[in-house]
């Protein structure tokens, strides 16, 4: 198991503030800093320095950095295995969901995994494509599912399961009376797009340049952080907006949003599993496996 000086210096490392590794580990600042210096005693070299206000990582404290965040994921292997022989699963497992996925998609399928293996504590965190890729890289996450059609060096991506998006709009909008929509009208449209970085504007962008076209040939709003907000707004009645199907399922039941079809456009995708290439399977490969049982 990790020394506690070397877990308090991990949550200064990323953080880059004795004040966040103080709040994350229950302790005093001060006592922060006595933990940090034993630990440069031991290990010979100094590990932060100060630059301006800002506190930055020595070459010495990089390297540790590196190393510490091998050691976390080997203890956590650890008492993955070990729950193993006991078909207890112990330990902790944080999952990265692309904001779309994390709301709508993963949460159910995540609680069965927590049931099944109760003293396993599990994490969802979540953000747009980006945000979790680089979370894989950094080794924050134990596996993310991301919605975006490019791919970062470094990641393995596994397919999780196919997802469609679709030009939708309230039925208080005028196209409500309609069922379909073409690609001019689509173009004049008031529209409202998710925000850069997520996976569903990389979709749409992909899917448009098909066509000749780019998002700057449409008529946007509005770009939007989230889809619940992007469906809030839809209320108003004026622009309509590209979703995932999973996103607009009970709307379209009940009736408050309609599916326009679209015949020149389709905008489909595959939403993926990632963790950084060589990472152990262990708990990770578990969720994943368990994951495609449950879809």
């Amino acid at each position: 198991m990790l020394d506690f000086k070397v877990k308090v210096f991990y949550s200064a490392a990323t953080s880059l503030s004795f004040t966040r590794a103080a709040h994350d580990n229950l302790i005093s600042q001060p006592a922060v800093s006595k933990a940090i210096r034993q630990l440069e005693q031991q290990l010979g070299h100094s590990l932060f320095e100060r630059t301006g206000s800002k506190l930055v990582l020595t070459p010495a404290g990089i390297l540790f950095k590196e190393h510490v965040e091998k050691a976390i994921v080997e203890e956590k292997q650890l008492l993955f295995d070990l729950g193993m022989l006991t078909n207890q699963h112990k330990g902790s497992f944080t999952l990265g969901a692309s904001t779309t996925i994390s709301q709508y998609i993963i949460p159910k399928i995540l609680l069965q995994f927590s049931n099944n293996y109760p003293q396993l504590e599990v994490k969802l965190l979540s953000g747009n494509t980006s945000d979790i890729e680089q979370a894989a890289l950094g080794k924050s996450i134990d596996l993310g599912i991301v919605e975006g059609l490019s791919h970062r060096s470094g990641l393995r991506y596994v397919p999780f399961r196919e997802d469609r998006l679709r030009v939708v709009c309230h039925r208080s909008n005028p196209l409500y009376s309609r069922g379909s929509i073409s690609l001019e009208l689509l173009k004049a449209q008031p529209l409202i797009l998710r925000e850069n970085g997520s996976g569903t504007l990389e979709v749409i962008e992909h899917s448009l340049r098909d066509c000749g076209l780019r998002i700057s040939d449409l008529n946007v709003k509005l770009y939007l952080g989230s889809t619940e907000s992007i469906k809030n707004a839809l209320e108003a009645g004026t622009c309509i907006a590209i979703l995932s199907e999973e996103t607009i399922k009970s709307e379209v039941r009940e009736g408050s949003f309609k599916m326009l079809q679209l015949a020149e456009v389709e905008f489909p995708r595959t939403l993926n599993f990632i963790l950084p290439h060589g990472a152990s399977a262990g708990i990770a490969e578990s969720f994943i496996q368990f994951a495609l049982l449950k879809q």
